[in-house]
């Protein structure tokens, strides 16, 4: 996929996982429009996956964020496993917050 404003999605034990090709990706799929995209945002690795197994509260949490994303690698290579011709990458969750307060539109949002 090569637009950088959209990005598929990947379904992984009932979870939509949002699938970005690398950092840039996900920043540009955030940012699009030039507005930062307004929601909840989770980095999914291989314990939170675990742990919405076995806890309905923490699946539902999880499946009320807007935004689901592959952050461990486990999760990456499970999704490339499930759908061969997918284009995902890791995008640490770390990093992704990092970037994200230093985005352009840093100054018109607060964050918690």
């Amino acid at each position: 996929m090569a637009d950088s404003l959209t990005a598929p999605t990947y379904t992984l034990r009932g979870l939509q996982l949002i699938g970005w090709r690398n950092m840039q990706h996900a920043l540009d799929y955030l940012y699009a429009g030039g507005n930062l995209k307004q929601g909840t945002l989770v980095a999914i690795n291989a314990e939170k996956m675990l742990t919405l197994e076995d806890n309905t509260e923490v699946r539902t949490l999880i499946n009320a964020a807007e935004f689901k994303y592959a952050d461990g690698i486990s999760v990456v290579r499970s999704v490339r496993k499930k759908y061969p011709e997918a284009n995902v990458a890791r995008v640490a969750g770390a990093d992704l917050w990092e970037a994200l307060m230093r985005g352009p539109a840093r100054k018109a949002h607060r964050y918690f």
